[in-house]
């Protein structure tokens, strides 16, 4: 059995205060190294402790806006009909919901479980997003979301940055796969990347290529150079 999250974080900061004051004796260093195991496995088991939404009704779903997807969002869900419930959604539409990234929002939506893999041993993007507390997908309805928060400043300051950097990059490329490349690994855009192309990453074990990182940005400004 797994140890609570909290615990695991108590045990950190313990470790951590335990470094601070052996900073000038050995073992300082040991204790420092502790601390940060135990903090990666308290946040790691904190993202892993998710509940199960009922799923095939319609719910009322209270969260934030994770992130943005081609055709709907990823939520942080924090209540259902009202209750206290925590996991994250993948939620989509037939049109790009007029939200952003940090927004509160509430939508009328339909959940269903996760599929696991096809095969035995076989790559699977629901392994993926259990790991990061997602263990539903979902649809909900565009005319019925309701906006509770208005963007950040900076966060529509950003959206515009990317909407022109989205725009330059499809002009200087005739191929739409490139395009969708190139913006996933100089902004991390990768809406328009597709299921396809992510899991063709995936399979050849090139999934962490995608992650915008600072070493990935220079050694692309490095090739551009």
């Amino acid at each position: 059995t797994s140890l609570p999250w909290f615990f695991l974080l108590l045990i950190s900061f313990l470790a951590l205060l335990g470094a601070w004051a052996r900073t000038d004796r050995p073992g300082g260093v040991g204790l420092s190294l502790l601390a940060a195991l135990f903090l990666g496995a308290g946040l790691a088991e904190l993202t892993a402790d998710v509940s199960m939404p009922p799923t095939g009704v319609p719910l009322s779903v209270e969260g934030t806006v994770e992130g943005l997807t081609g055709q709907g969002f990823t939520l942080e869900v924090a209540r259902v009909d009202g209750a206290p419930m925590r996991f994250k959604a993948a939620l989509s539409a037939d049109s790009a919901p007029p939200v952003l990234p940090g927004q509160m929002v509430r939508a009328q939506a339909r959940l269903r479980p996760l599929e696991g893999p096809a095969n035995p041993g076989e790559w699977s993007r629901s392994q993926w997003a259990w790991r990061r507390g997602q263990p539903v997908t979902g649809s909900y309805a565009p005319a019925r979301l309701v906006v509770l928060t208005p963007p950040t400043w900076w966060r529509r300051w950003l959206a515009a940055e990317h909407a022109s950097l989205a725009q330059d990059t499809h002009a200087l490329t005739e191929d739409s796969t490139a395009a969708a490349l190139l913006l996933t690994l100089s902004a991390g855009q990768r809406s328009e990347l597709g299921e396809e192309m992510e899991d063709a990453f995936a399979k050849s074990g090139l999934a962490h290529v995608l992650s915008v990182s600072g070493l990935h940005v220079a050694v692309l400004a490095f090739s551009l150079f």
